[in-house]
């Protein structure tokens, strides 16, 4: 499958392959295609914009499994805490307000 975009007026192509145990057609194969990575962006997204999970650098030992264990339940908590707020501006208000950090931290659903 070829793959084009356009940043900033440049456009570049790329070449992916997949493997599939079953015969789709061209139709269907891209269709399959652009759910998966629907969902690998939606999901990492906040991760990387968010948390700027990409700019970390730990490496010692399961150091980096760890801290994306405590970013996707912090990602989590405020995804179920209550209020019409982005969870940036979740982040925001419980990093300067007590109460509203222990309410996240210690309200269950």
């Amino acid at each position: 499958m070829v793959r084009d975009r356009s940043v900033k007026g440049k456009g570049s192509y790329e070449t992916s392959y997949y493997i599939c145990t079953d015969h789709l057609s061209l139709e269907l194969a891209s269709k399959a295609t652009r759910k998966h990575w629907h969902i690998e962006n939606q999901q990492h997204w906040a991760l990387d914009v968010i948390f700027k999970e990409d700019e970390q650098r730990i490496y010692a030992g399961d150091s980096a499994l760890n801290m994306a264990c405590c970013r996707r339940f912090v990602q989590n908590l405020f995804r179920k805490s209550e209020g019409n707020l982005s969870v940036p501006r979740k982040m925001n208000q419980a990093a300067w307000n007590k109460d509203y950090r222990e309410k996240v931290l210690f309200t269950s659903d």
